[in-house]
């Protein structure tokens, strides 16, 4: 018996993502897409819930062009289109990949039918927060675990987007937690590798299905690292 393999086709990236989910083996990301249009939004919504290594691939040697159509060197090569292929493992504990993941799926779900990421920099793998950093656990009045139909969503923004953020979702959502959060990303380039350390706002949010979609679309426009489902 072959292993599970579930398949999202993103069409507004360009990509496919295959969701690997074997007995023997963390569960795995596989993700086909255009090579000169790396989707670094999604890879960084996939590392956020726990599945590290998808970095943006170099271009092939076929696709790098050094000479114009009459064999004159350029100024700089140009890049063709081309198709690359990065995979992501499952970090974490084992008794937590069953939430990382629904969690994964539910990101997946969302952006085939929307085709939406959250805005990051490019060439950059995240290693999410496990504890927020200082600052006030702001807490809603009446929070409390979702109920008739509602489900909870996971929310980090940067935090110079976390007002606009929080204006979105009391259209569409009760938030019930606020923290703030940090983490690092470790930035590859041309063999030489740098940190960049981040700030952001964690949101915990109860949401009807009716409301998720447009939340999700239009935190697509906020300063949006992931949108995870919880509960």
């Amino acid at each position: 018996m072959g292993v599970p393999i579930e398949t999202f086709e993103l069409s507004a990236l360009s990509s496919t993502v295959r969701l690997i989910i074997g007995p023997s083996r963390p569960p795995a990301v596989e993700v086909d897409y255009q090579g000169t249009e790396p989707p670094v939004g999604l890879f960084s919504h996939l590392a956020v819930v726990g599945f590290g290594g998808l970095v943006p691939q170099p271009p092939p040697a076929a696709a790098i062009q050094w000479t114009s159509a009459d064999g004159a060197p350029l100024a700089a090569p140009v890049i063709l289109p081309f198709r690359a292929s990065t995979q992501g493992t499952l970090e974490g504990r084992p008794e937590d990949r069953g939430r990382a993941v629904d969690a994964a799926r539910f990101i997946l779900e969302q952006l085939s039918r929307t085709g939406v990421t959250g805005h990051v920099a490019a060439h950059s793998t995240s290693r999410p927060a496990t504890a927020p950093v200082g600052g006030p656990d702001r807490t809603a009045q009446t929070p409390g675990s979702a109920s008739g139909g509602q489900f909870e969503l996971e929310i980090v923004a940067d935090r110079g987007a976390a007002e606009d953020v929080r204006f979105l979702l009391g259209s569409h959502a009760r938030v019930t937690q606020e923290l703030p959060t940090t983490w690092t990303s470790t930035i590859r380039y041309r063999g030489s590798e740098s940190e960049e350390h981040h700030r952001a706002v964690r949101f915990r949010v109860a949401v009807t299905p009716g409301n998720a979609e447009a939340l999700v679309a239009g935190l697509a426009r906020q300063g949006v690292r992931s949108v995870t489902r919880v509960a």
